[in-house]
């Protein structure tokens, strides 16, 4: 009896992670480049009980379920298009890497950019890219290429003036990479180390000028999770409440 109330117990924890994971999923359906979660679970600690009329034959008894991580999927989300010659997105594998501060970098699919007040491309929250790429305050026209090359069009020039290149970060396990809000992830021991490249080259996928990727969220497969997720706390919920009852009927016998 204990057993199954432990069980129960930490299903109903487990569960309650699971429906806190998907409820932001779901929360996040509007968030450019959002990154849904997913809760991963194992089984727990087993007990070894001897079998009826058998001592040497041991039956194996499991107490429940725990949950092991909340993992990022990194699946491609639809482009949007908007035609701000600011919006980036990558297609394909890659992110962006921006300065949080002057001694911590982060990473993000957000490529919804503006020129700060240095000329700088920054993201809209404020955080420059790395690489130092500057627009000139009379530029007229901005044109990123595929490959990341930055052109803009100033009054002095007939042709358009390049000022830098895009760069793109890849990582050999994006899972392992750590979320902190706003679109942007810090890597870790397990995302490994960032590797440096150009759009379109070493796994990493190319920009596209004019478009913004969208969340990755599927509502109709969260909102079967989530219902999957309810009915599972319930019936978890209904056992403890049946060996709560067992139990009071037992102590009862007593009186």
């Amino acid at each position: 009896m204990l057993d199954a109330i432990y069980a129960s117990g930490s299903g109903l924890i487990a569960n309650q992670t699971r429906l806190e994971v998907l409820s932001n999923n779901i929360a996040n359906i509007n968030t450019p480049a959002f990154k849904k979660g997913r809760t991963r679970f194992v089984d727990v600690a087993y007990r070894n009980l001897a079998v009826q009329g058998d001592p040497n034959q041991l039956a194996q008894v499991g107490l429940g379920t725990a949950v092991s991580g909340v993992q990022s999927d990194f699946a491609q989300g639809d482009l949007r298009q908007t035609d701000r010659s600011l919006d980036v997105t990558i297609q394909g594998n890659g992110f962006f890497e921006v300065k949080v501060n002057e001694s911590e970098l982060a990473y993000t699919r957000i490529g919804a950019l503006q020129v700060g007040a240095d000329g700088e491309l920054q993201t809209t929250e404020g955080y420059e890219l790395s690489g130092s790429l500057r627009i000139p305050a009379d530029a007229t026209r901005i044109s990123i290429s595929e490959t990341g090359e930055v052109m803009v069009t100033v009054p002095d020039e007939a042709a358009p003036v390049s000022v830098g290149q895009l760069e793109l970060t890849r990582f050999l396990n994006p899972e392992g990479l750590e979320a902190i809000g706003q679109g942007l992830f810090r890597s870790t021991d397990a995302s490994g180390q960032a590797f440096y490249s150009e759009p379109g080259l070493d796994g990493t996928g190319v920009v596209k000028q004019g478009f913004l990727e969208a969340s990755n969220v599927d509502l109709v497969d969260e909102l079967t999770e989530l219902l999957l997720a309810q009915r599972a706390y319930q019936l978890n919920a209904k056992v403890i409440q049946a060996a709560d009852e067992i139990l009071a009927e037992v102590g009862n016998l007593r009186r």
